[in-house]
């Protein structure tokens, strides 16, 4: 068995993390849904349904959802982000620019 490296690049927003890791090739590129590894293959329907459930219980108790949008973490109401938009910021790139 091939031993796994796994790489941190850390820094701050417009940094060029992600054209780094690109560049190098350190980032595999290929969607996560063609992942060999099933947990993998998998991981992007367990976010969306974590994020639905924190959407629902946020509705039903009163409070806000801390999200990350352009690049900000912001503070939504429920009313404010429906489950649909809710999934749809799951999916957008975050390229950490405004």
């Amino acid at each position: 068995m091939q031993a796994r490296k796994v790489i941190i690049i850390a820094g701050p927003n417009g940094a060029g993390k992600t054209t780094f890791a690109l560049e190098r090739e350190a980032m595999n590129p290929r969607p996560i849904e063609t992942a060999q590894d099933e947990d993998l293959r998998l991981s992007r329907q367990a976010m969306q349904r974590a994020a639905l459930r924190a959407w629902e219980i946020a509705a039903r108790t009163g409070t806000a959802i801390i999200i990350r949008r352009a690049g900000a973490i912001e503070a939504v109401r429920p009313q404010e982000l429906e489950p649909p938009q809710l999934q749809q910021t799951l999916h957008a790139p975050d390229t950490g620019k405004p």
